[in-house]
């Protein structure tokens, strides 16, 4: 019986030259703009990582040009990787953006130490060849794979908005991997999900003064159940995304105490007078 199967795409004859730092032309995770015009001298930008014979320890960003999506060379000015390789731990997942406002590119990148915690840092330029210093802007502290190929739009509205794959602490093996979509006002601060937790039950007031809206909540750790929930804070001013604090604002006692069991729903209320801040 003739094959009835039809490919919509067919791969390229043979691969494009994508040169790297370490001279291994293995290339991983391309993240391309173009420009109608030549934005600092060319009309095609990439981000891309090496990832010789699957050595993430030389994942590192990279920045390449073209002006015709063929050929590709390093900006005059520039040496990769634009930062090295953490220790312990490796960088990889590059995502290329251009902040029009600004005119800069942002480069988004994942920085995971292999133990315990993982990242999602930003570097920018004006020029394409001078970067600033890496900056955290998604942090997950107890889990090590679970902001995996982040990928950022700008929406018509002028928000940003990211998608990213949680693998937990499996990485490639895992067999529950979730899509995450936190959203930023900035491109800096994303509103996010406490990172490596299951939140519970929600309590959230509103502050009459200011309109602040605030959040205590119980969260249990990932592979655990509401029996181990802690209790986390976030806050949200008008018009921003939710500030979601990392660490517990409240864990159980001691084994034998009275409170040594899960921390469940709250209710809370700020007394300015007293500053004081109560919770039930």
């Amino acid at each position: 019986m003739k094959d009835k199967r039809v490919s919509i795409l067919k791969n390229a004859v043979c691969p494009q030259h994508i040169p790297t730092y370490d001279g291994s032309d293995q290339s991983t995770h391309p993240s391309v703009l173009s420009f109608d015009a030549p934005w600092h001298g060319y009309l095609y930008w990439m981000a891309m990582t090496p990832y010789p014979y699957n050595n993430d320890g030389l994942e590192d960003p990279s920045i390449l040009v073209s002006n015709d999506a063929q050929t590709w060379i390093v900006p005059e000015g520039l040496t990769n990787p634009l930062t090295p390789a953490p220790k312990p731990g490796h960088n990889c997942d590059v995502e290329l953006v251009y902040n029009k406002e600004c005119d800069e590119l942002w480069l988004y990148y994942v920085e995971a130490d292999d133990i315990v915690q993982s990242w999602v840092k930003l570097m920018r330029s004006a020029d394409g060849v001078h970067w600033t210093k890496p900056e955290i802007v998604l942090h997950d502290p107890v889990q090590k794979y679970s902001i995996l190929s982040p990928c950022i739009q700008r929406m018509q509205d002028g928000s940003w908005r990211m998608w990213y794959v949680d693998t937990g602490n499996t990485g490639y093996q895992n067999q529950d991997n979730k899509v995450r979509t936190p959203t930023s006002e900035d491109g800096l601060h994303w509103s996010t999900a406490q990172p490596g937790y299951q939140l519970w039950h929600l309590t959230i007031w509103r502050d009459p003064a200011d309109d602040m809206l605030h959040a205590i909540y119980p969260a249990y750790p990932n592979g655990t159940n509401c029996d181990y929930c802690k209790l986390f804070y976030a806050v949200k001013e008008t018009s921003q995304p939710w500030k979601v604090f990392p660490n517990p604002l409240m864990e159980q006692g001691k084994d034998g105490s009275w409170d040594d069991f899960c921390l469940y729903r709250t209710a809370f209320l700020l007394d300015r007078e007293a500053d004081v801040l109560r919770v039930w």
